[in-house]
């Protein structure tokens, strides 16, 4: 069974069930999955897990989900408000051996003798550290070793050492990383907002992920914090090599903004306004030179355009311009930045209804119909009677210029009824003419599904919705006007001929 069909694993806690997913380490309610609970915070034994539990919100009790202010008062005045009780979870060998065993290419007899932490942690690299071995990094060339106590990475070669905690502005909290411009000659870590012209084929764009990501234990240590805390998170290493994204800078970078609090940014020479309101980004002084969402290849972590024969990077909007984001969907800058674009982007309720199998539905005229990709057709919800609406049959009704549907619709049979163009010479009385998106719009994750493409691809920019609205459009709208038209002026000259050549009537016989 494929990965993405696999079902996951469940286990009940307190009369909730929930699903374990092997590649997030963590368990997810299964009829709310944003509530997740992760192995992090759990005391391992060794043979179990175990953990304070709240009923009330359903995870960890320390953890309160969107309590209101009364809530939180109540709380502090009276615990007992939201009791918590000593949960025991299994190894998760015992919750998921395939998973676990493909994940980390054990084998049952492993599984059996050795502890979830010994087969999860690179246990030669865990007791190395442990015995002080530090942790360096490499980056463009030059070494530095790892200070989990101060933020620093101090620089072996005689470079100037780098100090993240004076580098927030280019620090990521969805990536856990630093973005940072990079001249290797020097060692130099250009500060933008101080130096905007650079000698791009010098610098370097690179990401260095944060003290905890590289160096776990020493920031256990360092934070007081036992030294196996969240390790089963990370891929343990004594040294990393840390490459820059491209060859050269052909990648954006942000210059200041405007009087529209717009960021701006420079692309190749060329500086570009990042419209967070319509998601593209436009030329600054050329209107007409545009790049939409809909151009730029999605490619997870942001986006991928071609620019002057150059592929360009582009960070995801939530990462670009997190006070813009937080502004148009109105929540906190914090928010936005443990999000990615597709949260924001995609109605989530919607897309999760989907993704467990709920279909689109459409009204037309007060009677409901179902999205069905699979079967190719909108069919009546309710009607067993009706034949539903074909894609098939109105292939032809489809509009390039308006991306939809436009059908005449028989709203006592409850379905599509072909006209007869050729000698129609008046407005439907039992019909109307009836619009409504394409396929794509309509269901793009079936849509996506039959045609073997991602799940994702494109709902950023296509959206996802529950239920539409099918437009009644008045019949002197639609083409239909032209055709009655050309009929009735077919027909006349059809009269006008038939009087040309009717022979005459005029009696030659004798005069009364």
């Amino acid at each position: 069974m494929d990965k993405e069909n696999r079902k996951l694993p469940e286990i009940e806690i307190e009369k909730t069930i929930f699903q374990f997913d092997i590649d997030r380490l963590a368990l997810i309610e299964k009829d709310n999955p944003s509530n997740t609970i992760s192995f992090a915070y759990m005391k391992d034994h060794g043979t179990h897990y175990s953990f304070s539990y709240s009923p009330l919100y359903k995870t960890h009790d320390f953890i309160m989900k969107g309590p209101s202010i009364d809530e939180m008062i109540d709380k502090i005045l009276d615990p007992a408000l939201n009791p918590s009780v000593m949960v025991t979870v299994p190894r998760i060998t015992e919750i998921d051996p395939l998973g676990f065993s493909n994940k980390y290419n054990c084998t049952t007899k492993d599984m059996v003798e050795k502890t979830d932490f010994e087969l999860m942690v690179n246990q030669e690299v865990y007791n190395k550290r442990i015995d002080g071995h530090p942790v360096k990094v490499n980056i463009c060339g030059n070494e530095y070793v790892v200070d989990p106590d101060n933020d620093i990475l101090w620089s072996i070669e005689g470079k100037p050492d780098i100090e993240l905690k004076g580098l927030q502005d280019y620090y990521s909290d969805k990536n856990r990383a630093f973005n940072i411009l990079y001249e290797p000659i020097s060692g130099r870590v250009i500060d933008i907002k101080k130096q905007s012209v650079m000698d791009t084929e010098t610098v370097k764009l690179v990401e260095i992920p944060d003290i905890r990501t590289i160096d776990p234990i020493g920031k256990n240590h360092a934070s007081k914090l036992p030294l196996k805390f969240g390790l089963i998170y990370h891929d343990l290493k004594l040294e990393y090599d840390l490459a820059y994204s491209h060859d050269q800078i052909s990648q954006i970078i942000p210059t200041n903004r405007n009087e529209q609090g717009q960021l701006e940014l420079l692309i190749e020479g060329t500086t570009f306004i990042v419209d967070v309101n319509t998601f593209e980004f436009r030329d600054k002084f050329d209107p007409n030179n545009v790049i939409p969402l809909k151009e730029m290849q999605d490619c997870g972590d942001g986006y991928l355009i071609k620019y002057n024969d150059k592929d360009i990077h582009l960070p995801e909007f939530v990462v670009l311009d997190p006070a813009a984001m937080a502004k148009k969907y109105n929540v906190s800058i914090q928010e936005v930045e443990a999000h990615d674009d597709f949260h924001f982007m995609v109605d989530q309720k919607a897309f999760h209804d989907r993704m467990q199998g709920k279909l689109p539905t459409i009204d037309i005229e007060g009677h409901t119909f179902t999205v069905d990709i699979r079967m190719n057709m909108l069919r009546s919800a309710s009607d067993f009677l009706s034949k539903g609406i074909n894609f098939d049959d109105i292939d032809h009704y489809y509009s390039d210029e308006k991306d939809a549907y436009l059908i005449p619709y028989d709203p006592k049979k409850h379905e599509f009824r072909e006209l007869d163009y050729a000698n129609i010479s008046s407005f439907p009385k039992d019909l109307i003419a009836i619009e409504f998106p394409f396929q794509t719009k309509l269901d793009p994750i079936g849509w996506n599904r039959e045609g073997g493409w991602d799940l994702k691809s494109d709902l950023k920019w296509v959206g996802v919705q529950s239920h539409f609205e099918a437009k009644k459009i008045p019949w002197e709208k639609t083409f239909i006007v032209d055709v009655i038209k050309e009929n009735k002026q077919k027909q006349q000259q059809g009269q006008n001929n038939q009087k040309t050549n009717k022979p005459s009537n005029n009696s030659k016989g004798r005069k009364m």
